[in-house]
C-alpha cells in the first residue's frame, strides 16, 4: 500500500506547479490550466486523507427502546456512564429488566425503575459501565 507521505507530497508537487502557472501565463486558458492543477491538488489530498483517516463505520451511536403501556409516556431520566479502559474493537450493550421490573412498568401507571447496562467490547472485558433510569408518565389527555 501506498503511504499517505507520497500522496501528500505529489499533490504539494502539483499544487506547486499551479501556483508557477498562475504567476508566469499571461493569456486566460493557461492561468485556467494551472488553476485546475491546484484543485486537482486539493482533490487528491481530501481523497487521501478519507482513505487514511477514519470512516463513516467506525462512528458510534445507541438505540434505547422501552415497553410501556400504550396510555403511558416513557422517558430516559438519567444516563450515568463511567468509562474505565478504552475499548477493544466492537462494543455489545445489553440491559435487562428483571421479572418485578416488567411487572412495575405493566400495573403502575408512573414510576422509575434503574436499568444497569453491562458493555463488553471483543476482548470479553467491560471498558464502560452504564446505568440508565427510565420512568414513564401518563400521557397527557388531549
Amino acid at each position: 500500500m501506498v503511504p499517505l507521505s507520497w500522496y501528500l507530497i505529489f499533490a504539494a508537487l502539483l499544487f506547486s506547479i499551479g501556483i508557477y502557472g498562475v504567476l508566469a501565463r499571461a493569456n486566460a486558458i493557461g492561468i485556467l490550466m494551472a488553476l485546475e492543477l491546484m484543485l486537482n491538488a486539493a482533490n487528491l489530498n481530501f481523497i487521501a486523507f478519507w482513505r487514511y483517516g477514519p470512516h463513516p463505520e467506525t462512528a458510534t451511536g445507541m438505540v434505547v427502546g422501552m415497553d410501556v403501556r400504550d396510555d403511558c409516556l416513557p422517558l430516559a431520566k438519567t444516563m450515568r456512564i463511567d468509562f474505565k479502559r478504552r475499548a477493544q474493537g466492537a462494543m455489545r450493550a445489553v440491559a435487562t429488566l428483571s421479572d418485578a421490573q416488567r411487572q412495575l412498568m405493566q400495573q403502575s401507571d408512573k414510576g422509575e425503575v434503574s436499568v444497569p447496562v453491562l458493555v463488553s467490547d471483543e476482548s470479553g472485558e467491560q471498558p464502560i459501565q452504564c446505568e440508565f433510569i427510565w420512568a414513564w408518565i401518563p400521557t397527557p389527555k388531549k
